[in-house]
């Protein structure tokens, strides 16, 4: 994790993974956006980090961190380097609480609510040039953007484009959506506008 851009937040409980190389890899200023936390486990800080840890090292396996590896190098999953893949982004849980015991749980509006000063102190600590929201339910609650840009489109994939300020207003990362990396995921299908969308431009 970098110490020098996951510095000390105000509003952020669970603190985000910051890779060593992120922002010095191919795939530049890269933050990936997971919805929610869930589970019966006492939650703490490093919550988030703790599950990429333990999935990088093969503590243990899960078709969802597996899947974003997948769509976003386009490579099959036992090529994925999970060391260097996770050291090269970033990832961040927008509900800051944990959202239910079982993660076909929806979390409330309320939560979703409550998620957006922190994500936006996590946009300006972390300065992505570039977004990726998992999930529809995720993106429709995600604040309005700062300025509108066209849809990105590939192939039979589309998402809507938009841009987030950081809090000074002097820095603009560029999101979109992509269909949440569950069962059901296809990587192959989605990882074209993954690419259309990371030769984009801030």
């Amino acid at each position: 994790m970098n110490k020098v851009l996951d510095g000390d937040y105000k509003t952020v409980f669970f603190r985000p993974w910051v890779g060593q190389r992120y922002g010095r890899s191919r795939f530049g200023r890269l933050l990936v956006l997971g919805e929610s936390h869930y589970g019966e486990d006492e939650p703490n800080r490093n919550w988030t980090i703790e599950c990429i840890e333990n999935f990088v090292s093969g503590v243990w396996n899960h078709r969802f961190w597996t899947n974003i590896g997948q769509v976003i190098t386009g490579q099959k999953h036992w090529y994925v380097d999970r060391t260097e893949f996770w050291n090269s982004i970033a990832f961040y849980n927008y509900v800051q609480e944990v959202a239910a015991t079982g993660p076909r749980q929806s979390p409330t509006r309320d939560m979703f609510r409550r998620g957006e000063g922190p994500f936006f102190e996590v946009i300006s600590a972390l300065k992505p040039s570039h977004v990726i929201a998992l999930g529809h339910r995720l993106w429709c609650h995600m604040p309005a953007f700062t300025s509108d840009c066209s849809p990105v489109r590939a192939g039979n994939r589309e998402s809507e484009c938009g841009r987030y300020a950081t809090v000074d207003g002097r820095h603009h990362a560029l999101a979109i959506r992509i269909q949440h990396p569950s069962s059901g995921f296809s990587p192959r299908a989605w990882h074209p506008l993954v690419c259309e969308f990371l030769r984009l431009k801030t």
